[in-house]
């Protein structure tokens, strides 16, 4: 996706993608973040399924070894994410790694999460990305209007710098993070739109 795209068109995206997230729920299905998804877990307007294996992508140690051949955006809260994330929504579906008190949720479609920006501050909520072998070897590169960062991909799993742009004395911070794959892949970029104002977080996943 073009850096530069307009804000108007990213309106319209988050607008499809909040309409998609609501066409998806079932009849009587509720949207409510009360922490009892019952056999339909949804967060936010976004139907989830459970997945326990997310402990393995995003925070056992011995991630190094599990195979896993889709790219996933996740986040990693200290508790209870169901406490943290205020609103998520997006092409069903997203996954959690419990069916209550989870605090891991991922989500490999096209999709947006908000929390607090005080989460990200304390790294309550921290953002990871999964990525399979093809981008291995390739470049993570963030613009912003509060600095710019460029890494090479050296493991599967790799963090976000959401802390540092929560942390930033911006009122109004606006990122865009590419995600390229090795130069040998034939693997299509992913883009994370990060923008935060006032004490809100919202970011997008155009995978």
């Amino acid at each position: 996706m073009n850096q530069r795209l307009k804000p108007v068109m990213l309106t319209v995206l988050l607008g499809g993608l909040s309409m998609l997230a609501l066409d998806a729920q079932s009849p009587g299905e509720s949207s409510a973040n009360n922490g009892d998804h019952g056999d339909n877990p949804v967060v936010g307007s976004l139907p989830v399924e459970i997945l326990p294996d997310l402990d393995l992508m995003f925070v056992d140690e011995g991630r190094s070894t599990f195979v896993y051949n889709e790219a996933m955006l996740g986040f990693v809260g200290d508790d209870d994410l169901d406490s943290d994330i205020l609103d998520a929504g997006g092409v069903p579906t997203g996954r959690i790694n419990r069916g209550s008190s989870y605090n891991v949720f991922g989500m490999s479609q096209a999709g947006f999460v908000v929390y607090p920006r005080e989460e990200g501050r304390k790294d309550l909520v921290s953002g990871r990305l999964w990525l399979p072998d093809d981008f291995v070897g390739g470049t993570i590169i963030m613009n912003s209007n509060v600095g710019v960062m460029e890494t090479s991909i050296v493991t599967n799993m790799t963090r976000l710098p959401l802390r540092f742009l929560c942390n930033s004395i911006a009122p109004v911070v606006d990122a865009w993070i590419t995600v390229s794959p090795d130069r040998d892949s034939t693997a299509t970029p992913i883009t994370v739109h990060v923008t935060i104002v006032g004490e809100t977080v919202t970011v997008t996943y155009v995978p």
